[in-house]
């Protein structure tokens, strides 16, 4: 029920609290809620049938292919956010690894769980272990079927997700399914729109030191500016380096605007704007130490501009005023 499930979170929430932002959370959470959510609604309709008790091959059936459906919704938005790809041939390839998984992988482990005192667990847990070798072929062939990514260029703003999130979470603890609906689709339509209207382009400067810098087709260059011990953004967690500017200055545009990544040991990011004269000035320089305490910046391309998305921290002192860096450069 979703009581179990609240439980469930709330454990898992006191015990590792950080576990909250990672996918695997919010995927897992996302899809057992909007399961038991469906299911305890189908419940309800077949009881209200009289078809309780009635259940044969058409309705495994159909349960296994709204189990695909609505787990794939349900982790679609966070798929795109998290990686920037949607699993495009997942509901059949989940049709195929399901039964498995139920019929032969749950059993199998089970059983090699039972008899794991008696030392009778080898032939169950190998057994379990060819299973997961189906379920494993299956995912490698699908995925090599499926597109590279289905999804929008632009990513997903976390406002957008809240919003998604907030959907699934009013679908699953409203009654009746008028209600549900309206609620779903109304914050869906709403994180959309949000979505939509996005800025299509952007810098990203993250606490590994790397610059990841979105055009307005979506492509995405990596730049090493700086050294960090800190993360990558996860969407762009697999990418390469293409530039290392540690020990040079580096330009780089970003539709109508430019960026100077500065480096020689006096790393730094500054979004420029042309002047009169061929003069290039500095609208927002932006140091490596500001950005690590800050965990990352952003710009996005505004109106010609790329504008920083957040206030950087000036010091130890929240309420000490900001004092930007300046910095003019010759345009050539």
């Amino acid at each position: 029920s979703l009581r179990s499930l609240a439980i469930a979170m709330i454990l898992v929430v006191i015990l590792a609290p950080w576990s909250v932002l990672t996918p695997g959370f919010q995927m897992s959470f996302a899809a057992t809620g909007a399961l038991i959510a469906t299911y305890e609604a189908w419940q309800r309709r077949r009881r209200d049938a009289g078809e309780v008790g009635r259940r044969g091959a058409g309705f495994w059936a159909k349960s296994l292919f709204v189990t695909s459906l609505v787990s794939s919704l349900a982790t679609a938005p966070f798929a795109i956010y998290h990686f920037e790809r949607f699993a495009g041939l997942g509901l059949i390839a989940n049709l195929f690894a399901m039964p498995m998984i139920s019929l032969v992988s749950a059993p199998l482990a089970g059983a090699s769980l039972v008899l794991s005192p008696f030392g009778l667990s080898a032939l169950p847990l190998r057994l379990f272990g060819y299973s997961l070798e189906w379920v494993l072929w299956v995912g490698h062939t699908f995925s090599d079927l499926a597109p590279d990514q289905v999804s929008r260029s632009v990513p997903m703003p976390a406002a957008a997700l809240t919003l998604f999130s907030a959907a699934m979470f009013l679908a699953m603890v409203s009654q009746g399914w008028r209600l549900r609906l309206v609620c779903f689709s109304f914050l869906s339509a709403i994180a959309s729109i949000w979505w939509a209207v996005m800025p299509h382009a952007g810098v990203h400067w993250a606490p590994n030191g790397a610059i990841y810098l979105v055009d307005p087709t979506g492509a995405v260059e990596v730049v090493q500016l700086a050294d960090g011990d800190g993360l990558a953004p996860l969407r762009y967690a697999d990418r390469a380096v293409a530039t290392d500017c540690r020990e040079v200055v580096c330009a780089r545009q970003i539709g109508p605007a430019e960026i100077q990544l500065i480096g020689e040991n006096h790393d730094s990011a500054c979004p420029t704007a042309p002047l009169p004269g061929q003069m290039l000035t500095c609208a927002d320089n932006q140091l490596w130490e500001a950005v690590q305490r800050a965990g990352g910046l952003s710009w996005h391309l505004q109106s010609g501009e790329l504008r920083s998305t957040q206030r950087m921290p000036c010091d130890a002192r929240p309420w000490a005023p900001c004092r930007p860096h300046s910095l003019i450069r010759s345009g050539e």
